[in-house]
């Protein structure tokens, strides 16, 4: 009799154990997909093919933007496939205007070939300092404030741009919560 109930005991405990850590998973889980708050990203060239509930893409043309600024985007990304069209000498100005970060993905030329008029794409020098995304925003002095962003172990993998992708939108996320405090 003792065996019998030593051994649901076991059961429920197993049991137990294994609903907590599934449920422990769950909710790790969940945050990891809602630690940043929500965005919109416009997006000038081809969407990226991440799926993030917390991010909207809105695909962007930079002639239009320069016209008139769309001031309910968290960010703007230039894509790989319109690195040379966005640095254009007329879009420098637009990129220290505009009130959130513009992100260069997936250039191999730095982030000053599209920030200074004089410098081409083409001229600009190739590096290979590990940086994929180089972001900047334009502050009040006429510098830019300037992130970079590389890929783990400087492998261009989806799991790596993914999660590249994430440390943006979590600056992002707090740039933006910044701004609401103020």
């Amino acid at each position: 009799m003792k065996n019998k109930y030593a051994a649901i005991f076991v059961q429920i405990l197993i049991t137990a154990t294994f609903i907590l850590i599934i449920g422990c998973s769950i909710a790790e889980y969940k945050s990891d997909e809602t630690k940043h708050a929500s965005l919109t990203i416009g997006v000038f060239g081809k969407i990226p093919g991440i799926n993030d509930r917390n991010v909207r893409f809105k695909k962007v043309n930079l002639k239009d933007l320069n016209r008139k600024i769309d001031d309910h985007l968290d960010g703007l990304f230039i894509m790989p496939d319109r690195l040379i069209e966005a640095d254009k000498g007329q879009y420098a100005d637009l990129y220290k205007k505009l009130p959130y970060p513009t992100f260069f993905i997936g250039s191999e030329k730095p982030y000053y070939v599209f920030t200074d008029k004089s410098i081409s794409y083409e001229e600009g020098i190739t590096v290979k300092d590990g940086i994929y995304a180089w972001g900047v925003l334009g502050l009040e002095n006429g510098q830019f404030k300037v992130w970079g962003f590389g890929l783990k172990a400087d492998v261009k993998n989806d799991k790596n741009i993914k999660e590249m992708y994430e440390e943006i939108f979590q600056l992002l996320s707090d740039l933006k919560k910044t701004k609401n405090e103020q």
